[in-house]
């Protein structure tokens, strides 16, 4: 009998819309990078986080005068599951020499 090859694996889930109730709140996917080198950009912050997972945005806060970074950032992953994987894997590690800082961008009341 031939059992036909079978069908390609289901295209990946596409991005759940904000849905109510229970899915990843951003706030559970937006994560909190401090003591980040000043020469770091958008671009570098995202390829550092990149190995983790899906990036939804990648943003190095910089001073409104000046334009220099901030020394910190914001990532926001596709999932939470991502988010939670990054913060255990670089948080209190070094980049490009410092400790960085990495959390949830908004702690959760309780």
């Amino acid at each position: 009998g031939f059992s036909g090859g079978g069908g390609g694996g289901g295209g990946g889930g596409g991005g759940g819309g904000g849905g109510g109730g229970g899915g990843d709140r951003e706030g559970d996917r937006k994560l909190f990078i401090g003591g980040l080198d000043w020469n770091i950009d958008d671009e570098e912050l995202r390829r550092i986080f990149d190995k983790i997972g899906a990036i939804e945005s990648a943003k190095v806060i910089q001073d409104r005068e000046t334009n220099r970074s901030r020394g910190f950032g914001f990532v926001t992953f596709s999932s939470a599951e991502e988010a939670q994987r990054a913060i255990s894997e670089y948080n209190g590690t070094d980049i490009r020499g410092r400790s960085v800082t990495v959390k949830l961008a908004e702690e959760k009341p309780g």
